[in-house]
């Protein structure tokens, strides 16, 4: 859980060991069911297409068991009330909802399974049309301290549209793989700050990785990678140990 409530994941942090600012996220998305919908791709799949086309879902369905249509219904219920959909900003679950709409993974069977089989798809692209990234954009939040929300709805609508037009499924991939290598980057240039470390479950995705340095290096920026220490949780449980040996260690130094 964020600061305020929700369910952080895709979050973009200006950070010391002593202190950190939330300068951009994701735009928000509700999970039908919580904890579920991190098992059904699938769920994550019919939120985003929810947010950005509402009830009509853009046209495009996923290929699914009958008795999904039905589940799918009573789910756009929970949407609309907002009931029993907790509000997220999860890089991880807009990785699952992508690779649902490819048809890579509806049902997950192990944890990131989707994301695995989005990056495994992306990597089968053939070279041409591999420049083109789907478009995030960034919008200023005005609610409170500056910060910029990443919209990804209309990719999601390019996404449904070259489905729609029978697009190669891997290339779709790659573009999406593309789109959050340029976003990274482009919040990079409008903090300014020149050391900008890609941690968190997503950047077990070697793919991204590289693309995100990439974008990083070409811009002048030093790009921080997982070698020793796990991206994931265990990389999480360090820093949280690193951060409260620095807090104690200040509150020991401080003046009675």
């Amino acid at each position: 859980y964020g600061t305020d409530g929700s369910l952080w994941g895709g979050e973009f942090l200006a950070a010391t060991y002593r202190d950190c600012r939330r300068v951009a996220h994701l735009y928000p998305f509700l999970l039908p069911g919580g904890e579920q919908a991190a098992r059904e791709p699938r769920r994550a799949a019919l939120s985003v297409r929810w947010e950005t086309f509402g009830a009509q879902l853009g046209g495009v369905g996923v290929e699914q068991e009958c008795a999904w249509k039905e589940q799918e219904r009573l789910l756009v219920a929970m949407l609309a009330k907002r009931t029993h959909s907790p509000i997220t900003t999860s890089m991880g679950r807009l990785f699952d909802a992508v690779a649902s709409m490819l048809s890579l993974c509806q049902v997950a069977t192990f944890e990131g399974q989707a994301a695995m089989a989005l990056e495994q798809e992306a990597m089968k692209a053939s070279a041409q049309g591999k420049d083109e990234a789907y478009p995030i954009v960034l919008n200023s939040d005005e609610s409170g301290p500056p910060r910029w929300i990443a919209d990804w709805r209309p990719m999601i609508e390019r996404i449904t549209d070259d489905l729609s037009r029978g697009a190669e499924r891997s290339l779709i991939a790659y573009r999406f793989h593309r789109a959050l290598a340029e976003l990274i980057g482009q919040m990079a240039e409008r903090v300014g700050l020149r050391q900008v470390v890609l941690t968190g479950g997503c950047f077990q995705n070697a793919l991204l990785v590289d693309l995100a340095r990439e974008r990083l290096e070409s811009a002048g920026f030093s790009a921080l990678t997982h070698r020793e220490v796990p991206a994931n949780d265990g990389g999480l449980a360090l820093g949280q140990a690193v951060i409260a040996a620095t807090q104690l260690g200040q509150e020991n130094r401080s003046p009675r």
